[in-house]
């Protein structure tokens, strides 16, 4: 699943950088509640392996008796999102990896920004999943990367920096100009993204 996520106003290594350099816990989530990346301060605090979250559904960080309340909140936050504190005044429980609970404190936020990096992603990861099915799954697509801008409507530095997050998330394979789809259920996810931070 991917780990990287990028702001079109910083490359992708001086973000990742600055997003693994701080010292709270941040955890990325699409509309849908799946996990996009956490920095290493939650992977730190829940007890995960660097990636292990990343597609999860991020009611795994709750206890099991919140969960569905925390869903109705979660959809709620999604039809009228703005930035605020969570449980002012409370322990909210969050739920570690070997099950032990621990009181956490909550911001949430939304952000617009993200919206054009994750667009042109879905967009890339769209024309990579035609492509593919167009030949049939067999051969790498040969496709240059003026072509497949074109294809997506953005401009080629955006396409390399996409296909090189890719790459990186291990969702394809690029040898000699051609590239070839490793994952393509996660590309469909991709594609599916409706991403707030």
């Amino acid at each position: 699943m991917p780990q990287s996520f990028a702001l079109s106003v910083v490359s992708n290594d001086a973000f990742r950088e600055i997003f693994q350099s701080m010292t709270e816990g941040i955890v990325v989530v699409n509309r849908d509640g799946s996990i996009l990346v956490v920095n290493k301060v939650v992977e730190e605090m829940f007890g995960y392996d660097t990636g292990d979250l990343n597609g999860k559904n991020l009611e795994i960080l709750l206890p099991e008796r919140y969960r569905s309340g925390h869903l109705k909140h979660r959809l709620g936050f999604n039809e009228a999102p703005s930035p605020r504190r969570m449980g002012l005044g409370r322990d909210l429980p969050a739920l570690k990896k070997d099950g032990q609970e621990f009181p956490v404190e909550i911001s949430l936020s939304h952000s617009e920004a993200t919206l054009a990096y994750n667009s042109v992603r879905q967009r890339i990861a769209e024309a990579l999943l035609k492509l593919t099915s167009a030949n049939n799954q067999v051969d790498k697509i040969q496709v240059s990367r003026e072509d497949l801008a074109k294809m997506v409507g953005t401009a080629p530095e955006s396409v390399i920096r996409g296909l090189s997050d890719f790459k990186e998330e291990g969702l394809i394979e690029i040898e000699n100009g051609k590239i070839k789809v490793l994952q393509p259920a996660c590309l469909e996810k991709v594609v599916r993204w409706n991403v707030a931070l």
